[in-house]
């Protein structure tokens, strides 16, 4: 499944707005109707904040992610991921703090 239609059916799913989604993320509404209609794609910082909101691993997003890039940006994702699956240990819980303080 493509991430466009991964991060509109789960944020459906959870009963959130795209403004409501948006500000957990700490981005516009704008950006996430982007992301959604498979304009833009999120950055790393967006794909762990996604992960922590809706409950999934960075490898179910990677899978999402690289069937829509091309094979340039989809080598620099899997590096970017890769880097943080290496300190998810460390990035998840303050990404979940964080998330929680707000």
């Amino acid at each position: 499944m493509e991430i466009s239609t991964q991060i509109k059916q789960r944020r459906t799913a959870a009963g959130l707005s795209q403004e409501e989604l948006a500000e957990q993320l700490f981005v516009t509404r704008q950006t996430l109707s982007n992301w959604e209609t498979g304009k833009t794609y999120p950055d790393i910082n967006s794909l762990l904040r996604l992960s922590a909101v809706f409950h999934v691993s960075l490898d179910e997003l990677e899978t999402a992610v690289e069937k829509g890039k091309q094979p340039y940006q989809m080598a620099v994702l899997i590096l970017a991921i890769a880097f943080a699956g290496a300190v998810s240990a460390i990035v998840m819980p303050l990404v979940l703090d964080l998330l929680d303080f707000f």
